[in-house]
């Protein structure tokens, strides 16, 4: 089975460099430029993704509950989905335990912060 990720990373060098990567070993991947969790939930159904990565911002629609809502709806929507989340660590220490408990608690497959190198990101994502 091809493995297909959508990414939803604000950050442009983060975006390219996981995007890169994922590419690298031998992901198909697409970029989502919006957001909103409707447009992710549409792409993700278009693209057939195996894998939703986003990253998890302080404010906005990149926020914590905003991430883990669309991450919800994803698995509702599609129970193999595997759902990665990538934050950073040291400007945000909160969102960083948040997300650490989330996978705890079964809420999402992975999560990395930005400070792993993009490589290990993409290899740990291929092993899930």
């Amino acid at each position: 089975m091809m493995k297909r990720a959508l990414v939803v990373v604000k950050n442009r060098l983060v975006q390219e460099a996981v995007v890169s990567a994922l590419r690298k070993v031998g992901f198909f991947v697409e970029k989502s430029s919006s957001q909103e969790t409707d447009r992710i939930l549409t792409l993700l159904d278009a693209f057939a993704a195996t894998t939703l990565l986003m990253d998890v911002t302080r404010f906005g629609d990149g926020s914590f509950e905003m991430r883990m809502d669309t991450i919800k709806e994803a698995k509702r929507l599609n129970p193999e989905l595997k759902a990665v989340l990538i934050c950073d660590k040291v400007s945000d220490e909160n969102n960083a335990h948040r997300i650490k408990c989330a996978k705890e608690e079964g809420g999402i497959d992975a999560f990395f912060y930005e400070s792993v190198p993009s490589d290990y990101i993409a290899d740990a994502v291929d092993a899930l």
